[in-house]
């Protein structure tokens, strides 16, 4: 054997040596309850690498499930993977919690089963004040991420979006699909006592203020904020009609207190605001609108 000969042999040899054996993972998708293997099913292969590896760019792979429901991925290089799988009329899986595997150089894992739920749908339609449909209008669920380990969910986690949005067609009609099982999260939810369709918004500011009651261009731009507007019971709201903030603090904690005894929020507002009602204008409205917004993010959206 010639020098050169033995050399190059040397550097392949080392060059196989230090590629490390490559690993492979299969399984079944099955569905919940029934155990029965879904053929069809679409199968993402996820990396947990941060970048390419072996001068490879890091990528996604894609397969399908054959009539038992298996699915296979050879040629991996060793590392943390994570599987995902989709078809039509299955719920849509979520990031936390779907299964995973950490690959050694070499390894054949045959067990990385994954289960998946039939999907369920909401069906609605948006209408505007006037009870008009609202046509081209974004919906979307949302749900509490799920926790690993069926450890128990945080009352005070975050929502996150539960699946594709959908928009409503010219009558207002929208239909969400393929949503996994989850509990309902109220926003609004009063005392079972009072879940009648007996309310209404209250402009706390109204609208069309009684004679020789003025309002400044600025507070009437705000008018309609989030910040003026308290839920109320529709014959307190009627009773109130046009009268100033003063005078509305002032017939709620009198002849009105029995009609929102019930209404613990309407209570709060007026200890919280009832002192500011005699110079209720455009900043108050924007500040109660904005802690309203941050006891919103507090109570729905933040995860903690």
């Amino acid at each position: 054997m010639s020098p050169l000969t033995f050399v190059v042999l040397a550097f392949t040899l080392a060059q196989q040596a230090a590629v490390p054996q490559q690993a492979a993972v299969s399984g079944t998708v099955l569905e919940a309850g029934s155990n029965t293997p879904v053929a069809g099913a679409q199968v993402t292969l996820m990396s947990f690498a941060l970048g390419p590896q072996l001068g490879r760019p890091r990528e996604t792979l894609v397969a399908t499930t054959d009539q038992n429901g298996r699915y296979r991925f050879d040629a991996l290089e060793p590392g943390r993977y994570r599987v995902s799988v989709q078809k039509a009329g299955f719920a849509t899986m979520l990031g936390l919690g779907l299964p995973e595997a950490t690959l050694k150089a070499g390894e054949r894992k045959t067990d990385l089963n994954v289960t998946i739920q039939r999907g369920a749908a909401i069906v609605g339609r948006v209408l505007d004040e006037n009870g008009e449909p609202i046509a081209n209008a974004n919906v979307m669920a949302w749900r509490r991420p799920p926790v690993a380990n069926g450890a128990p969910v945080p009352a005070r986690l975050g929502l996150i979006p539960a699946g594709s949005a959908a928009q409503t067609n010219d009558l207002g009609e929208f239909r969400l699909f393929g949503l996994a099982p989850g509990e309902r999260v109220n926003i609004f939810d009063p005392q079972a006592g009072v879940k009648r369709n007996n309310h209404n918004v209250e402009h706390f500011l109204p609208q069309k203020p009684e004679d020789g009651i003025t309002i400044d261009s600025a507070t009437l731009q705000v008018i309609d904020n989030i910040g003026n507007l308290l839920a109320i019971s529709f014959r307190a709201n009627s009773s109130l009609g046009n009268a100033p903030p003063a005078k509305k603090i002032q017939r709620l904690n009198g002849d009105l207190a029995k009609k929102i005894e019930n209404l613990s929020y309407v209570r709060e507002f007026i200890e919280k605001y009832g002192g500011s009602a005699t110079s209720w204008d455009e900043s108050k409205i924007n500040a109660r609108a904005l802690e309203l917004a941050k006891d919103a993010y507090e109570r729905i959206w933040k995860i903690s």
